[in-house]
């Protein structure tokens, strides 16, 4: 019933107060969806139905999208070499990055120790790739593997 905080515009660029704290209030009491758009409507008014819809599409492309091999081992390379990882006295090295599937964009990172890699760590390289590939509205998942025969 958001017709009874604010009169709804169906404008999503017009970020007011009260929208700002509702955001806040959904994004703190669901974290795991953090990665989803909170879009605001009207059905009394017919408002904001259309920016939804938008954010759907959106959704469900990046579902479905494909990452190329040589792109992902850049970025992730990057992405280690701006903030490496040290545990148990040991580095962290990701050998090789592949996207087996999508729906949802599965990432696997054959890496050195998949026991070094810690949730931060992981959560760090799943914001990275959110943010370079446009993976808003969509969940990702990376999943680590040891590479076997490496050091």
């Amino acid at each position: 019933k958001w017709d009874l905080v604010e009169p709804p515009t169906g404008d999503l660029g017009n970020s007011t107060p009260a929208k700002k704290t509702a955001t806040r209030k959904v994004q703190d009491e669901i974290p795991e969806t953090g990665y989803a758009p909170v879009r605001f409507t009207s059905a009394l008014n017919d408002a904001g139905l259309q920016g939804v819809m938008n954010a759907v599409f959106k959704a469900n492309e990046n579902w479905h999208r494909r990452i190329s091999t040589g792109v992902l081992n850049r970025t992730v390379q990057d992405a280690i070499f701006e903030k490496p990882l040290t545990r148990k006295g040991r580095a962290f090295r990701i050998y090789y990055s592949t996207q087996p599937s999508a729906c949802p964009p599965t990432f696997v990172l054959f890496c050195n120790d998949e026991g070094l890699l810690h949730f931060s760590y992981r959560r760090y390289l799943e914001n990275t790739m959110r943010s370079k590939f446009d993976f808003e509205g969509t969940p990702i998942r990376v999943v680590a593997r040891t590479s076997r025969g490496r050091d």
